[in-house]
């Protein structure tokens, strides 16, 4: 579990649990493990990396450590400028990989919370969501809406903007783990 998340997680006084990914897992924050997950598979994420690959599409991976990306730009270009802020244990950890594909596939057990998909051209977003669509087993979050983000450098803002999908395993979502989570602290209570 990220230091991050539990720095947060201090903060606002949540000593329980803490669902992170969108829903893809739930950690126990007193007993300090994992009692809910919903990773990606593996051969999805390669495949949905092959597929970014072949039409120059922007991605970046979030795993339970890391957000693995090629390059700083869109999303984790902003998440970059945000650590600058922000001390050590609150950062958001990027990685950079110039072979994200390989890396993916030489790693034995890696847990993958989701993709995202960026691009600041509307119809190669679309066009590139058509195509992932195809793919069995996975979600892709309906965004209709341009991303719009500031960045402060030095006394000049730079505006950065583009369109943005989240992906991830089938069936997950906030409220699945939510769901779980009820579940599970009835049966505890009871």
């Amino acid at each position: 579990m990220p230091q991050a998340v539990k720095t947060i997680a201090k903060e606002i006084g949540a000593n329980e649990y803490t669902i992170c990914g969108n829903g893809t897992l739930i950690y126990d924050l007193q007993k300090e493990e994992i009692i809910y997950d919903a990773f990606m598979e593996k051969d999805k994420v390669l495949n949905i990396i092959k597929i970014c690959e072949e039409n120059s599409i922007y991605y970046n991976i979030y795993t339970e450590e890391e957000v693995l990306t090629k390059a700083l730009s869109y999303n984790t270009l902003f998440y970059d400028k945000e650590n600058s802020k922000k001390p050590i244990e609150k950062r958001t950890n990027i990685n950079i990989v110039q072979d994200i594909y390989h890396y993916i596939e030489q790693k034995e057990n890696i847990s993958i919370l989701k993709m995202t998909i960026c691009d600041s051209n509307k119809a190669i977003f679309e066009r590139i969501i058509q195509k992932l669509k195809r793919i069995s087993k996975i979600d892709i979050l309906e965004i209709e809406h341009m991303s719009k983000k500031l960045i402060k450098d030095g006394s000049q803002e730079i505006p950065i903007q583009y369109y943005y999908t989240e992906i991830s395993k089938k069936n997950t979502n906030k409220w699945t783990a939510i769901q779980y989570l009820l579940r599970k602290t009835r049966n505890t209570r009871k």
